[in-house]
């Protein structure tokens, strides 16, 4: 049989008011003839709506309508908070407990925090920029688990503590991980060149090439781009969002002295600078990538759309 990658499907209003007899044209339900079966992620839409009748007091003039439709987008934030509830049942086992806490968490906010058993500890896994926060009033019995006192904790980084099997409660414990703002930095090298370099008349052309190059060779190759205007004798800089590139006179004066900068600065977005030829390539110089990754969370908007029939 061909695979079938779309097909409609023609849902009268009248066709199953024997199953349900409340329905009219503008809400309703369908039976259908026989199921159908889907298997893997598929989409679905609305593609047309037929209103087989005529009336002839509907115009030009009252013919719109609208339809409104809620909309997923993905929003950075500076930081998210997770709540996740917990509830150890009677007779569960060690292994479970993990489990059900792992599940919980994976639900909600992926694999950035865990718990693990090694022997008779309790490992608790934290990636970096996050934090697992537990208190007293609403996680009583996994302060017990890690055999902590009961007062607020907050655990920011990886650790291991000794297992103590909590009691059962009829209470949901509740946890909150917060993910927060992470900047990574990285020391970029102006060039590749050596003390042997002598090529002057393509040396400010290659500069901008080793510099791209470096950025690809530390594993953040598109993170800013140095491009070289031959004609109007200008570099333009462009740098991505939530990065940032830190020049320091210190660190690096014969490069900022081509790019026709004076003190340290920080750039952002896109910049054009007049280059200032220089007779000596700028060994050992360097500048600095800040990229801040930012923590995301799914939300929900509500949107319309106006439409009119052809009449």
């Amino acid at each position: 049989m061909d695979e079938v990658n779309d097909f409609y499907v023609t849902l009268p209003s009248n066709s199953s008011l024997s199953f349900f007899p409340k329905n009219t044209q503008a809400a309703f339900r369908t039976k259908l003839a026989r199921p159908i079966i889907l298997s893997g992620a598929w989409e679905v839409g609305l593609s047309e709506i037929f209103v087989p009748r005529t009336w002839f007091n509907i115009g030009n003039h009252n013919n719109k309508y609208s339809i409104t439709y809620e909309e997923t987008k993905i929003v950075e934030k500076d930081y998210v908070e997770h709540e996740i509830r917990v509830k150890i049942e009677e007779g569960t086992s060690d292994k479970e407990i993990i489990d059900t806490i792992n599940q919980s968490i994976e639900e909600k906010c992926g694999h950035f925090v865990s718990f693990a058993l090694d022997q008779k500890n309790i490992i608790v896994y934290i990636a970096p920029n996050y934090e697992l926060h537990l208190t007293a009033v609403d996680a009583p019995r996994l302060l017990t688990m890690l055999h902590l006192p009961r007062e607020d904790r907050i655990i920011k980084n990886s650790e291991s503590f000794v297992f103590r099997k909590p009691s059962k409660t009829n209470k949901d414990n509740l946890l909150k991980i917060i993910a927060r703002n992470l900047k990574r930095h990285y020391i970029i090298r102006a060039t590749r060149f050596n003390h042997k370099y002598t090529d002057l008349d393509n040396m400010h052309h290659e500069i901008f090439q080793h510099i791209n190059f470096n950025l690809m060779q530390t594993g953040i190759g598109g993170a800013a781009d140095f491009i070289f205007d031959f004609t109007e004798n200008k570099v333009q800089i462009t740098v991505q969002k939530n990065v940032e590139l830190e020049f320091r006179l210190l660190y690096a004066p014969l490069l900022m002295r081509m790019l026709s900068m004076t003190k340290d600065v920080i750039l952002t977005g896109k910049t054009l600078h007049v280059l200032q030829k220089v007779e000596r390539p700028p060994l050992n110089e360097h500048f600095r990538v800040s990229i801040t990754d930012k923590p995301t969370v799914p939300v929900k908007e509500k949107k319309a759309e106006n439409l009119e029939l052809e009449v």
